[in-house]
C-alpha cells in the first residue's frame, strides 16, 4: 500500500512539472505573438 501511494505521489509530481512547463511555453508563445503584433503595428505607423 505504501509503495502504491509513493508511486501515485511520484506521478502527481511529474504531472505538476509537466503543467509548469506547459504554462511556461504558453507564456513564451503569448510573448512572441504580442511582439509580432507590436512589430507589425510599428511598421504600419512608419509607413
Amino acid at each position: 500500500m505504501e509503495k502504491l501511494l509513493t508511486d501515485i505521489l511520484g506521478s502527481l509530481e511529474q504531472e505538476k512539472e509537466i503543467y509548469k512547463e506547459l504554462i511556461d511555453l504558453s507564456t513564451r508563445k503569448t510573448d512572441i505573438i504580442l511582439k509580432k503584433k507590436v512589430d507589425v503595428l510599428d511598421k504600419l505607423v512608419d509607413l
